[in-house]
């Protein structure tokens, strides 16, 4: 039977194309019904950060099933929610130690802008409801996320149905004059933000959202060290609302728990998904302190935006089962290391062209005019650095581990073989050089 449209029942997100059936996984591979093997380097949509098939989740989610599958967050709570609420807010940074639970990261962002919109009318200012974001950026394909995200091709069939967002040029290395090097340039030092405020007024303006590492649209660049220093400034002087969307980036996915960290900042409004269920599960986050929820308390008592399927006790246990936030931070620490590492000799090999290439990307596939070539194929070979001179690899500038490495981790050391082991045949690292 061939999986595609027409010739099947299911609506798939693609087409035009055949779709491969697959039939299990284990660790970072997934295996179809012919028997062919796929390694998952990329999670899936940057999700699988835990592996396939962990039998500790797979058995979390049985037993709470068991006891039961839905409550309405409306009127309930229960043990599943509270528990992961206070596991994550033990790593959340700053202030954020509330959470409201979602199903997707699309939804995330459209209730923390909420949120953003409501704490403002709450606070006695609705004239603050304008949104400021990055270009290229992107945060979902609900009608306020996708409004504020530079994906023009995404937006040509509902364009009347968005709402303007203001936008700001990305702190893009690759792409800018500077190669962000240079401390001065308004888009590297994030002066643009002030700029736009200050054109649009600091009494319209409710929020500023941006990644704090790049995703899908910039192919996880980084800005310079003390970009988002200047962002929390200018955000604090004007009162304008900082949301970093972690969607794609945190997690654990750059080495720490959420890729604002190294920055030394914290935001205002946190959206997190993708990797904090692993995949066993659709689960995606709001975080915000108490200062703003007080806000919303003292006034009319309620978050407008309820769904069905928020704070889910099923999905939840995906995550507080005790073994995907345990599993992460080492498993983050060596992903960290270990692509920081590969970095170094590839570019002790192969001069890069941009300025701090920091995190490996497989979709940083962009060709920039008058790209330099490749070095010669010889010239690639690896070159070792001594161990005593390799530095600590974590930091804003240091090298971000793709999702290749997060979702191998927990098929690593899930195997007892030292043969398999010696061999590292689950891994798979794809140096940012050669995807330039």
């Amino acid at each position: 039977m061939a999986y595609r449209y027409p010739d099947s029942h299911v609506f798939y997100r693609k087409l035009g194309r055949d779709f491969p059936r697959i039939v299990r996984g284990d660790g970072c591979y997934l295996y179809d019904e012919n028997g062919k093997r796929y390694l998952d380097a990329v999670g899936g949509a940057y999700v699988a950060n835990l592996g396939h098939s962990n039998p500790e989740i797979a058995d979390a989610l049985a037993r709470q099933a068991r006891s039961f599958g839905y409550l309405s967050g409306t009127a309930f709570t229960h043990g599943p929610v509270e528990e992961l609420a206070a596991e994550l807010a033990a790593t959340l940074p700053g202030d954020l130690d509330k959470l409201y639970f979602l199903s997707s990261g699309s939804e995330a962002v459209e209730a923390a802008l909420k949120l953003a919109r409501q704490y403002w009318v709450e606070s006695g200012k609705p004239g603050k409801h304008k949104i400021i974001a990055l270009a290229p950026g992107y945060h979902g394909n609900t009608l306020l996320a996708l409004s504020a995200s530079a994906r023009e091709h995404y937006k040509t069939m509902f364009r009347e149905w968005l709402v303007d967002v203001h936008r700001v040029p990305a702190s893009y290395p690759y792409r800018c004059r500077c190669r962000g090097q240079d401390p001065q340039c308004p888009v590297c030092s994030g002066a643009v933000l002030e700029d736009a405020i200050e054109r649009l007024g600091s009494d319209t303006v409710a929020a500023f959202i941006a990644e704090p590492v790049g995703g899908s649209s910039t192919g996880a660049s980084t800005p310079r060290p003390e970009y988002f220093h200047r962002i929390r400034e200018i955000c604090d002087r004007h009162r304008v609302l900082f949301i970093a969307d972690e969607i794609l980036c945190g997690a654990g996915r750059t080495g720490t728990w959420w890729s604002i960290e190294p920055y030394g900042v914290a935001p205002d409004i946190m959206t997190l998904g993708k990797g904090i269920s692993g995949g066993y599960a659709p689960l995606s986050a709001v975080a915000a302190p108490e200062r703003i929820l007080d806000a919303i308390a003292g006034g009319s008592g309620d978050f407008l935006h309820a769904q069905t399927f928020s704070h889910h006790p099923v999905a939840r246990s995906a995550t507080s089962s005790g073994t995907s936030w345990s599993s992460v931070a080492p498993s983050s620490a060596w992903c960290c290391t270990s692509g920081w590492r590969r970095s170094r000799r590839c570019r002790t090999s192969v001069t890069c062209a941009v300025a701090g290439c920091s995190p490996a990307s497989s979709s940083s596939r962009t060709r920039r005019p008058g790209r330099r070539s490749r070095a010669p194929r010889g010239s690639r070979r690896r070159s070792r650095t001594p161990r005593s001179r390799r530095g600590s690899p974590c930091g804003p500038t240091s090298v971000t581990p793709t999702a290749s490495t997060a979702t191998s981790c927990w098929s690593r050391r899930r195997s007892s073989s030292p043969k398999a082991r010696s061999t590292k045949s689950w891994h798979c690292w794809r140096a940012p050089c050669r995807t330039r």
